[in-house]
């Protein structure tokens, strides 16, 4: 069983960097389409990362006492005002105390090509990968910094915008002092130290274990993969 995460990296959702567990999954190579993984195998598993700023996410208590349908109902009720399109045009994700929104034809269109793989999928907003429970984490990878918040929701921000989004933070919670992981070589944040290296073995632990299991599909693709 081999394992790899892309990471989309534009609006389109079909078109990154990826990574191996081949080599430790050290070295970044392009891929242009989601096709480009048709290699895979039934046994082999894709964790293909979203852009968290494509991904609005929220606290959001789920009521186990209803239905599905009526947590979604109810999520929409409280946020439709922070939506910049219509209702109908989202796709909604709720998971314990935590929704997410994503436009429907980008995740339609995501799907489609995913569809047509034979691995395992598990599809992921990318701040996923420094998340850790009840922590504030900043993570620096591929040339954006992801923002993972105690509370469940993230972000990930253009490294040009990084200062001014701290900012923000920081004057809404003063006590804001996260983690800091980077990819590669230590770099500074502005107004944050503790900095600490990040790698992706250490994400895919996370995945592997029960807990992770759970976390990882709230976004999982709900295609079913042909043979």
């Amino acid at each position: 069983m081999n394992t790899y995460i892309a990471h989309a990296n534009n609006s389109n959702l079909q078109s990154g960097l990826f990574y191996s567990c081949s080599d430790g999954f050290k070295k970044d190579n392009d891929f242009n389409a989601v096709s480009e993984f048709n290699f895979l195998k039934d046994k082999d598993t894709l964790i293909y990362l979203i852009p968290s700023y494509l991904v609005s996410s929220y606290t959001f208590e789920n009521n186990k006492k209803i239905s599905s349908q009526n947590n979604v109902a109810n999520f929409i009720s409280e946020i439709d005002s922070n939506l910049v399109n219509d209702v109908s045009d989202n796709e909604f994700f709720l998971f314990e105390k935590n929704a997410y929104v994503i436009d429907k034809q980008k995740y339609k269109e995501l799907n489609y090509a995913l569809n047509f793989l034979k691995c395992n999928i598990i599809l992921l907003p990318d701040y996923f990968i420094c998340h850790q429970s009840g922590k504030d984490r900043i993570t620096e990878f591929n040339d954006k910094f992801l923002f993972s918040f105690s509370n469940g929701t993230g972000n990930s921000i253009d490294r040009e915008n990084i200062d001014t989004y701290l900012s923000v933070i920081q004057r809404s919670n003063p006590n804001f002092n996260p983690s800091i992981l980077l990819w590669n070589s230590p770099r500074a944040v502005s107004n944050i130290t503790g900095v600490l290296l990040f790698s992706l073995i250490i994400f895919i632990k996370l995945i592997s274990s029960p807990e992770g299991i759970i976390l990882s599909i709230i976004t999982r693709s709900k295609t079913k993969y042909r043979s």
